[in-house]
């Protein structure tokens, strides 16, 4: 398994089964339930990308990989310019999504 499929595997496991630990303290605040439940449908998506994504040596797969990346961080820009209770999360999760897809492309190059 690649090494960047098993750093996205423990973050989506992290999401999953411990969602509010590591989102909450980089917030400053609880976000609540329904973010809860957000994150873990995000940590979902983290598992099953690092599993389709660990030993493909496909570049439009890695690509696609890295394009929903980017869909994601994309559709985070407007929380970060509205909502300034929960900008650290979103500007955090941007910056997460944004790293492994620049892992991804690099990937896809690569390959």
């Amino acid at each position: 398994m690649r090494r960047a499929a098993l750093i996205r595997a423990a973050y989506g496991l992290l999401l999953l089964l411990a969602p509010d630990s590591l989102v909450d303290s980089v917030a400053g605040v609880e976000t609540g339930r329904a973010f809860s439940v957000l994150r873990r449908i995000l940590g979902i998506r983290h598992l099953l990308q690092a599993f389709l994504l660990r030993e493909s040596e496909c570049p439009l797969a890695t690509g696609a990989g890295a394009g929903t990346d980017l869909i994601h961080a994309a559709s985070l820009l407007p929380f970060v310019a509205l909502d300034g209770s929960k900008r650290r999360v979103y500007v955090a999760d941007f910056l997460v999504e944004v790293a492994f897809a620049a892992v991804d492309v690099r990937s896809a190059l690569k390959d």
